[in-house]
């Protein structure tokens, strides 16, 4: 399933990754569910309760954003400062370009798809602690990701860190002034507003050759 999108069989490579992206997390849901149970899980804690300054946290969180901070700050070097990361922006500009420049653009699309499941895997491991696990547990985070990534723009980290904050912030006030029961919709509303007037996002450039 996964071989057409590395060696151009497929005319339309993103629509294709999309769906057979889609297809997999199905697969492997309903596999879990049926080898794992539907059954909710806890996860013992990574550190105990501490404060943030004045304010109580708990300790799986602040250990969630302390590892997040740090994975963002290796990504962002890594994308910013090497060359296969370097090599990854150029290839989301321009495909055919790069090819141009004697790049294995297929070694480079094995190179994101690894980095995108080490970071699934991480965000996992992250947040394992802070709510019950279970097969469907990762719904909501891969729906929140989505929103982010669409209002900070395609291929911005800052715009994807100034999108959370921001998604975040309209949702607790939300939840606090208006109704807690809505939170979600709240959310969907800013990137409908997003989508109509930024169609890239916040910091997405206005086009993107691939």
């Amino acid at each position: 399933m996964l071989h057409p999108m590395f060696v151009g069989e497929s005319e339309r490579m993103d629509e294709y990754a999309t769906i057979v992206t889609i297809t997999l997390m199905i697969l492997f849901r309903n596999l879990a569910i049926i080898f794992g149970g539907p059954y909710q899980y806890s996860v013992p804690d990574y550190f105990p309760p501490t404060d943030l300054g004045p304010l109580p946290i708990s300790g799986n969180r602040f250990m969630a954003l302390i590892g997040t901070a740090l994975i963002l700050g290796i990504l962002y070097y890594v994308m910013k400062k090497t060359w296969p990361g370097r090599a990854l922006l150029g290839m989301s500009q321009n495909r055919i370009g790069i090819q141009t420049a004697g790049i294995n653009v297929r070694r480079l699309d094995e190179i994101a798809f690894g980095i995108g499941v080490g970071l699934a895997a991480a965000a996992g491991a992250l947040l394992a602690p802070v709510f019950l696990v279970w097969a469907e547990s990762g719904s909501v985070p891969t729906m929140k990701g989505f929103e982010i990534v669409v209002i900070g723009g395609l291929g911005s980290i800052p715009g994807s860190i100034i999108a959370a904050l921001l998604l975040g912030l309209i949702e607790s006030l939300g939840s606090v002034y208006i109704s807690s029961e809505y939170r979600d919709l709240f959310g969907f509303v800013f990137l409908i507003l997003i989508l109509i007037f930024r169609p890239n996002g916040l910091f997405g450039d206005r086009e993107r050759l691939a």
